[in-house]
């Protein structure tokens, strides 16, 4: 087998996206969003949606656990098989979303504020504290 041997000039055009002989190629590469771009943009549409993100069954299997594990520690029998409105179910779950997001949303600009990408625990607890404080 013979290898072909490129020289320095066919290098750079190949990078720049044209071969040695001037015709453009297709482009190596598509352009590359920034990520808090499309982060932020996720967020924007998750604010906007008007329907619910959790899913309902998993969410009402959520609170069945919650209000059982409460009776459990009231020590009390009689609200272990408690019953729940769906319209009481469905209020629920539109404020924990939007408790949810509006949370998310001030960890991440406390993400941005310290020129990251990721969210970390660190970013919870400020909001956290901030959240306590009332700023």
């Amino acid at each position: 087998m013979v290898k072909k041997v490129l020289s320095l000039e066919s290098i750079m055009y190949r990078i720049r996206g044209r071969s040695a002989r001037g015709d453009p190629q297709k482009a190596y590469t598509k352009k590359r969003v920034k990520y808090h771009v499309k982060a932020l943009r996720e967020i924007r549409r998750a604010q906007k949606s008007m329907g619910i993100l959790i899913p309902r069954l998993p969410f009402m299997r959520f609170i069945k656990e919650i209000s059982a594990k409460l009776c459990s520690m009231m020590r009390t029998t009689s609200f272990v098989n408690v019953k729940w409105q769906t319209q009481a179910l469905l209020c629920l779950q539109h404020k924990t979303e939007d408790f949810a997001i509006d949370f998310m949303n001030d960890a991440y600009l406390c993400v941005a504020h310290c020129h990251r990408v990721t969210l970390m625990t660190k970013d919870y607890v400020v909001v956290s504290k901030l959240r306590v404080i009332g700023v």
